[in-house]
């Protein structure tokens, strides 16, 4: 049996803990690693180690002293040292040095030479200084290093040092390069993280975390590899996993429980619970003893009821002298729980957060020796729940079908019905519908206030919510969201996030609608939706109040929408910013800009930097700021980086795309559709998707359609492109191409999946194309599906299309032959040549 070893790890043979090491492996591995490869020629890192109680820091420290021992390459010139934390002498920084003096006295046997050296420093005002001095002196004469591994570090010898000896012992560590620290400590040491105080970042600190359940399985393993008698592990695999679980991974908890199994094969989780909590109540009850009054009345606020709890709901329940305890005392109180593991933070979206012990089996160890009656009963529910839980999966779904119909009855108990709520509703095995399921039945037999007490799922609908969105099920994602009865700010911007991944604009500003962000995260989340949402004013808004650490991007949205939003002046700025923070994707934007407000030399010297800063897609841009100039020298300057592009390499496909231009400017449109065709080609066949693939595609079917009406190779690009019905841009060119060949319904459904799924940004290529559409629509006679067009409220056709509309409507004058007459005298021209246009197309487009 283990049991006193558990509590006290040095008391264990050297050998026994090299063995049963089995957990910390990789804590251990790194720290080891520093350490050989650390030969301490200068001062090294200085490591602490965190971990509530029972979690194996001091195992971990005896581990690595021993692993020094036994190694000979380290053995010979490094001496460790191990503080437990019984060592109470420890007061003061001439308290360490003389320690050690009489560590190394036993070490190598001097009969106390080395301490008696001291007494000749004894009323010195140096003391301090001189035993240190004499302790280097040793060591450099023996040619040894020492490193201290020190149990209980913050509270057993650093809180007791004065300010004046910790400025000393951090210079010391500082600029020493014969001691090295490796501490542990199960409290969080404030001053560690007070920027005021000495040691403020000064050590490497690794926290530890619980034993997950395969590592728990492997300690039991390994426990139990030299006894005589053995327990089926596989047998008793549900009965560890629940017992591990509600521990926390606590290793000194878990031996505890392998105890309790080993001692009782054939016993229940629950009958096992009350064994173990009789062992554990030595270190629970120090644990509670350790703490301040306050503290002490916080925490039985918190255990008793279980569930997580609001500071407001603690200061109600305790009293002090008649008065409830104000909430800014127990706030203070609260933080310093958590920095020292006791208790766990769960944020909400407000300011009121809630609290809850932070190791579920010390809040069940409470219960159960200071709780009432109906507080056991919950522990015993939910242990016997947890056990059925990991005991068979088939079983575990047959009791949720019939705990389902029980409650369907009516006549299930309230109380009971919370508890295996509770206890269903953190279990992995229950997929989230289910467990929504059940909280929807469950509440059907509570009452108001009962309710309140209902598990919140809230955070795993979105947790799963993000699994799906990772996994491209996007619909199933949207359909969980929406179960959701409160819309919180999370899961608003989830849900447009997720509407934004399948193209549904509309939806996502919908999601995101009277949204007010409470924070940056969310602010920064919020703007970015409403630039996917071409809201871009709102975004610009957003953005430019966020300060997190998200905000080169932001200046780089801002100064997007700013292009998209034709106020170049604005985007310029804001790329600028953007590229001096070397975001130097906005090199595209800010070219784009310039040449906008006629700045092409600006253009052209950004252009040329780019390039410089690896920009390479830059150099089309500069091809084609060449190519629009009117300078024959400019123009020179084209062709020879394509000819050069070309010569170096001639399957190149923006080179190609680039020379089609050349040539459509030269007025070859045979030799324009030559290359841009062989661009096309070389884009798909080497899966290249860039912004010239997507110029060069559109001007390929417009060269195809409006130029060449050759529907036949328009219709044979199209079906080149994967996933065509997904591109919105492109199912504009496939409208225009299925009422070409008078395939009315499926032209009409395309052009309206698009009007309906964007906001129009009317660039001249939009706005060309779509005017064109509605042109072939009325060439073919479609007049009442064009009148749907222009009947669409949220696009505002009439305004745009006025010339068009008033077309449509001589028309259809027989129908509305008021409506024609509302023409002012000033677009009969206009209206003319569209109809002249019209009749052409009729022609053409046969």
């Amino acid at each position: 049996m283990i049991d006193t070893k558990i509590y006290n790890p040095a008391g264990q043979p050297k050998q026994w803990l090299i063995e049963h090491f089995v957990v910390r492996t990789k804590v251990f591995e790194k720290i080891f690693k520093d350490i050989q490869e650390g030969k301490m020629k200068y001062p090294e890192q200085h490591y602490l180690i965190q971990g509530q109680r029972g979690m194996g820091k001091t195992t971990l420290l005896l581990r690595l002293k021993y692993e020094i021992e036994n190694t000979p390459k380290l053995n010979i010139w490094l001496v460790p040292v191990f503080f437990n934390e019984e060592s109470y002498d420890l007061t003061s920084l001439s308290n360490l040095w003389e320690k050690l003096l009489k560590y190394l006295d036993d070490l190598w046997q001097t009969n106390g030479s080395y301490y008696k050296k001291t007494d000749e420093f004894v009323g010195k005002t140096d003391y301090e200084k001189k035993c240190f001095d004499y302790l280097l002196e040793i060591l450099k004469t023996e040619k040894k290093k020492l490193v201290i591994f020190f149990d209980n570090f913050g509270q057993l010898f650093l809180d007791n040092l004065k300010e004046k000896e910790q400025h000393r012992l951090r210079e010391i560590l500082m600029n020493c390069a014969d001691i090295r620290i490796i501490g542990a400590s199960a409290v969080v040491i404030n001053d560690l993280h007070d920027y005021s105080k000495p040691f403020f970042e000064f050590f490497k600190i690794i926290n530890l975390e619980g034993l997950n359940k395969d590592e728990t399985l492997q300690l039991v393993s390994k426990l139990q590899e030299k006894t005589e008698h053995k327990i089926d592990l596989k047998k008793n695999t549900a009965k560890i996993d629940t017992l591990a679980i509600l521990t926390g991974g606590v290793i000194r908890t878990v031996m505890l429980i392998y105890e309790v199994i080993f001692a009782d094969e054939d016993g229940t989780a629950l009958r096992n619970l009350e064994a173990i909590l009789d062992k554990i109540t030595p270190l629970y009850k120090d644990r509670i003893e350790d703490l301040p009054v306050q503290q002490r009345k916080i925490i039985d606020v918190i255990a008793k009821k279980w569930d997580a709890i609001s500071t407001k709901e603690i200061s109600a329940s305790i009293r002090e002298n008649g008065q409830p305890m104000a909430t800014k005392l127990i706030s203070a109180q609260l933080q310093q729980l958590e920095k020292n593991n006791v208790i766990e933070k769960k944020q909400t979206n407000t300011k009121n957060h809630l609290y809850q012990l932070k190791e579920r089996f010390f809040n069940i160890w409470y219960l159960m020796r200071n709780g009432d009656r109906i507080d056991k009963c919950r522990v015993i529910w939910l242990t016997k729940y947890l056990e059925f839980w990991y005991d068979d999966a088939k079983g575990f779904e047959s009791f949720l079908k019939e705990h389902i119909k029980h409650l369907q009855t009516g006549k299930y108990h309230s109380g009971s019905a919370l508890i295996i709520s509770e206890a269903l509703s953190g279990s992995d095995k229950l997929d989230i519908m289910s467990k929504d399921l059940l909280l929807k039945e469950t509440s059907t037999i509570l009452n108001d206030e009962e309710k309140k007490l209902l598990p919140d799922i809230t955070q795993q609908k979105i947790d799963k919510a993000f699994h799906f969105n990772n996994e491209e099920k996007y619909e199933e994602s949207i359909k969980l969201l929406n179960t959701i009865d409160k819309k919180t700010n999370k899961v608003a911007l989830v849900l447009g996030l997720t509407y934004s991944k399948i193209g549904k604009i509309k939806d996502v500003y919908e999601s995101i609608k009277g949204i007010k962000p409470a924070d940056d995260s969310e602010r920064y989340m919020l703007g970015l939706l409403h630039y996917i949402a071409q809201h871009y004013n709102e975004s610009i808004n957003l953005l430019k109040e966020y300060k997190g650490e998200h905000e080169r991007m932001a200046i780089f949205f801002i100064g997007e929408m700013y292009y998209h939003l034709e106020n170049y002046k604005e985007a310029i700025t804001y790329c600028m910013q953007s590229i001096k923070l070397k975001d130097y994707e906005a090199y595209g934007s800010l070219i784009k800009s310039l040449q906008l407000v006629n700045d092409f030399e600006g253009a052209e010297k950004y252009c040329l930097e780019a390039i410089s800063n690896g920009v390479k897609e830059m150099k089309i841009e500069l091809v084609e700021i060449y190519m629009r100039s009117s300078s024959n020298e400019k123009l020179k300057k084209a062709t020879q980086f394509i000819k050069q592009g070309l010569t170096e390499n001639p399957e190149d496909p923006d080179f190609n795309y680039l020379n089609g231009i050349y040539f459509g400017l030269k007025g070859n449109s045979k030799m324009a559709e030559k290359f841009q065709l062989k661009a096309h080609t070389i884009y798909l066949k080497k899966n290249i998707i860039s912004e010239p693939y997507y110029t060069n595609l559109y001007m390929l079917l417009g060269l195809l359609i409006e130029l060449k009406q050759d529907k036949v190779m328009a219709k044979k690009i199209l079906n080149s492109i994967k996933h065509q019905d997904e591109d919105l841009d492109l199912s504009l060119y496939s409208s225009y191409i299925l009422i070409w060949e008078n395939k009315y319904k499926e032209g009409f459904e395309k052009l309206m999946k698009y009007l309906e799924s964007v906001y129009l940004t009317e660039t001249k290529y939009e706005f060309d194309l779509l005017n064109n559409i509605i042109l072939l629509l009325l060439a073919k006679k479609q007049y009442h599906s064009a009148l749907k067009l222009f009947e669409m409220d949220n696009l505002n056709l009439k305004d745009r299309f006025k010339p068009v509309y008033y077309a449509l409507m001589h028309y259809l004058k027989d129908e509305f032959p008021n409506e024609y007459l509302k023409m002012g005298e000033e677009l009969k021209q206009p209206v003319d040549d569209i109809m002249s246009r019209i009749k052409t197309m009729a022609v053409e487009y046969t």
